[in-house]
């Protein structure tokens, strides 16, 4: 049930949400407009929208076009280049594959697990490593520009990473959130009071993050002062999501929350019945919003009134994806679905194997995700054809599986690794 709490609707009706100016701040959206037709970080834009306008993508009997393996976990979400999908495995390694084909292009090692989503901008691929170091590589070949390490005292949580007007921002577990100068590294300011978690979205000045101290963060973004913050009821692992003046996210309370951007002021909260890890995709009416209950939300962005919802064999913990009428989004049960984002209705559904982690980024026409330790490209053809992996443990009856009571009980005491977006 959702919790309508301030004057949303109003606003919205009267054309009067806060928009302002920051002449000297980086303002999120803007990159050259052919790097935003692509899907070049997490969540699509440096809002986290998980929103693209394209007009063809696969909704009926989706199938495997390629895939490519690695040797770990690929927990990381695929970005996209003008012919390359790029993604970071738990091998310790970022690929670059043929968008077309899955041929690798290209691999460059680091020293530690890349789970982390990478992120392209202007011919460049800056990706994180979980031992703190930050690589700025070129995205034709693979080779090193630049690299730094904030963070030197062991492994540690890295978020993906965010470019906005040549300023690079990043979260860094146990340390907080920097901003570096992308064309060469050098730190411009860090953020160490507030005990971040999330990967931040960016949007009109401001950087938006979530903490393990219960609290959204609203920092400016040229020099990280805290400009407001909003406390929920437990930790936030969600990555945020900015759009028209409301940044929308889950909270481990088990609720999705919209918040007023200009004062950090609750408009609406809307109750799931387990944490809320993922991050939510919003389009210009909706939030999508995946839950540990098994769910997808579809709320509405006016009120948070639940106009469906979408229930899959396992967890969500990834991301949604949002485009032409159709949300598309991973569950931990092995399995890629596409739904009607007007009713729900699955259009179409493909075993990709074992638990997704991984947010789906979108281009040309095919689906790319992360699923065990295989990128896939997902596109519609006649017949249904998934990887036809086996999951860790069979599924019990409708009451549960062996799979999630192990992963409960792990998670409760501190033994898995979160999917890094």
């Amino acid at each position: 049930m959702a919790t309508k709490q301030s004057r949303r609707s109003f606003m919205k009706a009267t054309g009067t949400i806060f928009v302002g100016t920051f002449e000297t701040k980086p303002s999120g959206h803007s990159s050259s407009s052919l790097d935003q037709q692509k899907w070049r970080e997490f969540g699509y834009d440096s809002s986290n929208t998980g929103h693209i306008h394209t007009t063809a993508t696969p909704k009926s009997n989706l199938r495997t076009d390629w895939s490519f393996e690695t040797k770990g976990p690929v927990r990381s979400s695929p970005v996209i280049g003008k012919e390359t999908v790029y993604v970071g495995s738990d091998d310790r390694n970022v690929y670059a594959t043929s968008k077309s084909t899955g041929e690798k292009k290209w691999a460059f090692n680091t020293e530690a697990k890349v789970s982390a989503t990478p992120t392209v901008v202007n011919g460049t691929l800056f990706a994180a490593a979980k031992d703190g170091h930050i690589y700025a590589l070129n995205a034709t070949d693979g080779t090193k520009q630049w690299q730094i390490q904030p963070w030197n005292k062991g492994t540690t949580d890295v978020s993906a990473l965010t470019v906005v007007n040549n300023y690079l921002y990043v979260t860094i577990g146990n340390s907080g959130i920097y901003a570096f100068d992308s064309t060469d590294g050098t730190q411009i300011w860090r953020q160490s009071k507030v005990p971040t978690e999330t990967t931040p979205a960016v949007e009109k000045g401001t950087v938006y993050v979530g903490g393990a101290d219960n609290k959204l963060y609203a920092l400016d973004s040229s020099d990280g002062s805290q400009i407001w913050s909003f406390e929920t009821g437990e930790t936030i692992e969600s990555a945020p999501t900015v759009r028209d003046g409301t940044v929308y996210f889950g909270s481990n309370d088990g609720k999705v929350y919209a918040v007023n951007t200009e004062n950090g002021e609750e408009e609406w909260s809307f109750k799931t019945g387990h944490w809320v890890t993922a991050s939510p995709a919003v389009t210009a009416d909706t939030v999508f919003a995946g839950s540990h209950d098994r769910k997808i939300y579809a709320l509405s962005n006016n009120d948070g009134e639940k106009r469906w919802s979408f229930e899959t064999g396992l967890y969500i913990s990834a991301a949604p994806a949002v485009t032409n009428n159709t949300v598309y989004v991973g569950s931990e049960d092995g399995n890629l679905y596409a739904l009607d984002a007007t009713t729900g209705d699955k259009h179409s559904q493909i075993s990709l194997g074992r638990r997704i982690k991984s947010s789906p980024a979108i281009a040309n026409g095919s689906i790319y995700v992360g699923s065990s330790n295989t990128l896939c490209a997902v596109s519609e053809g006649e017949t249904s054809d998934g990887l036809n992996l086996p999951l860790p443990v069979t599924i019990i009856g409708g009451g549960g599986s062996l799979l999630g009571i192990t992963y409960l009980i792990k998670r409760n005491i501190g033994q898995t690794d979160k999917a890094h977006t």
